[in-house]
């Protein structure tokens, strides 16, 4: 198959191999290879957001069509906005031949808090859309909403187009009174226990053979979903930050009447 594909007529492998995992940008480039090579073509793919800064054969192609000066705008979008899952997707817009104010630079927008919340889904009403595209038209700075980044600045942050390495949220703003937030933990909470008991009852009930036919992409499905419930809006590669320190708390809760009693008794014993 890797064969057929270096050896694609259409040049839908120019970028790259993409990896068997993820097919994203095996989609990418085969829209590439279908818009026209003159005019003012361009094209708009959504993708979910871990292709911005996914590393190995994804970061080489993402890398490849930057320097070629392919991309035009990356445009982050809210969580549980499409059918079927509920992770934050984005929208990449490429150009082959970009304006001369837009060329070596990529216009990054952070649109995640541009939403209505429904109550299985959250929905871009029209006065959202249109807020994005005047931000993409205009094509400059919007304070804590859009960034023009040269390729240079990409370039120092390891090519990748994560939009929280860009677009920095208010501080301050948005954030809800204490017994809103703490309400609005337990839903996820409960939302997570949810989706967990329902990963386990597929489990239990189909055992060896449940595990023999959930594939990689739906066991990894269950899983982020769950996680996402409790992640909110903070974005998926910044999850890291939040959930080690965690995890050190826990690890110290876990252990710290023991080890110190331990410390007591040998201090206890040498006096």
């Amino acid at each position: 198959m890797i064969d057929l594909w270096e050896a694609d007529s259409w040049g839908r492998a120019q970028y790259g191999i993409p990896p068997d995992s993820y097919g994203d940008y095996a989609f990418v480039q085969h829209m590439i290879s279908s818009i026209a090579s003159s005019g003012n073509a361009r094209m708009a793919v959504v993708l979910p957001q871990g292709a911005l800064f996914r590393k190995s054969a994804e970061g080489t192609i993402r890398q490849a069509l930057l320097e070629k000066d392919m991309v035009e705008a990356v445009i982050g979008l809210a969580p549980n906005l499409f059918y079927g899952t509920q992770l934050a997707g984005c929208v990449m817009i490429l150009r082959r031949k970009k304006p001369a104010n837009r060329k070596n630079k990529v216009l990054i927008i952070d649109a995640s808090s541009l939403f209505r919340k429904g109550r299985a889904q959250n929905f871009l009403d029209q006065k959202h859309s249109d807020q994005i595209i005047a931000w993409y038209r205009a094509f400059e700075n919007v304070e804590d909403r859009a960034t023009v980044a040269s390729l240079d600045e990409i370039k120092k942050e390891g090519w990748t187009l994560n939009i929280s390495r860009y677009v920095l949220p208010p501080i301050g703003q948005d954030i809800p009174p204490l017994p809103e937030a703490v309400e609005a933990f337990k839903t996820a909470l409960a939302d997570a226990r949810v989706a967990e008991d329902q990963f386990r009852k597929v489990l239990v009930e189909g055992g060896v053979a449940a595990m023999t036919q959930l594939s990689q992409r739906e066991l990894e499905s269950y899983l982020w979903g769950a996680a996402t419930l409790l992640r909110g809006l903070v974005d998926a590669s910044d999850y890291k930050q939040y959930i080690f320190p965690l995890m050190f708390f826990k690890r110290l809760s876990d252990v710290w009447d023991e080890d110190f009693q331990k410390a007591f008794d040998e201090t206890d014993d040498e006096g």
